[in-house]
């Protein structure tokens, strides 16, 4: 892989410089503590380089093969949306790693009728018309596994008590994302599945008519990619 482009070797300039900046800052202190001590296998990773040295362990090198090994297809799908170095294979070729990523991702889907119902689905598992178990409504709303609030908004507008106003914005983002699912299904279901595709990109996605079912994965990918490029500047 390599810089492809002016725009980005300037964003890896960037980079490089937002590290020297941080270096020896607190947060940066901190990460370096996190990842040694609790995710790295440092001591594992010099056996392994000892063996090397000695050549107990033997690497392999191959070149211009054309394509990934399996195991750095799934790699590349979370490098790549990053925008700073060129996809190693073409979009189209990790087309499966996508839609496998998706299809086995899980949903939190919430009732917005009648708020009986609160349960955890597999994509792939999801009828092509999703209801309510409990009350057969389509109006039924897709969030994040952790996300609790949801579900005390929903039983909060039950009981026609008032939200505030970060309640309202909760039962807002709900309520649009189950418009999605009572439109579209299963497919809204697949595009909410998406890393950081929430109900306004989700409804993009979904607006754009696609002949093909590649082509609604490839335009996953793209705002998942979007929306790692622009993240760092949310806060």
């Amino acid at each position: 892989m390599g810089i492809v482009s002016k725009d980005a070797e300037y964003k890896a300039r960037e980079a490089r410089l937002l590290v020297d900046i941080y270096r020896n800052s607190m947060s940066n202190l901190e990460a370096r503590r996190e990842l040694f001590a609790e995710k790295l296998d440092v001591e594992g990773g010099r056996l392994v380089l000892n063996r090397i040295g000695s050549g107990d362990l033997k690497i392999d090198v191959v070149q211009d093969v054309g394509q990934c090994t399996p195991l750095a297809v799934p790699l590349l799908d979370r490098i790549v949306p990053h925008g700073l170095l060129r996809p190693a294979v073409e979009e189209a070729s990790i087309l499966d790693v996508i839609k496998s990523r998706l299809l086995h991702g899980k949903l939190r889907l919430l009732c917005m009728y009648c708020g009986q119902w609160d349960s955890v689905r597999t994509v792939e598992n999801l009828p092509e018309q999703i209801r309510c178990p409990k009350c057969r409504s389509t109006l039924v709303a897709s969030t994040f596994l952790s996300n609790d609030a949801l579900g005390k908004v929903i039983a909060k507008k039950m009981r026609n008590q008032k939200l505030t106003p970060e309640e309202s914005k909760e039962w807002m983002t709900g309520w649009r994302s189950a418009g999605l699912i009572q439109n579209y299904g299963r497919k809204a279901g697949i595009v909410l599945a998406g890393r950081g595709v929430g109900p306004t990109t989700a409804s993009r996605v979904l607006r754009k008519h696609t002949a093909k079912e590649d082509d609604l994965y490839l335009n996953i990918l793209k705002a998942e990619r979007e929306f790692e490029r622009t993240r760092m500047f949310w806060d």
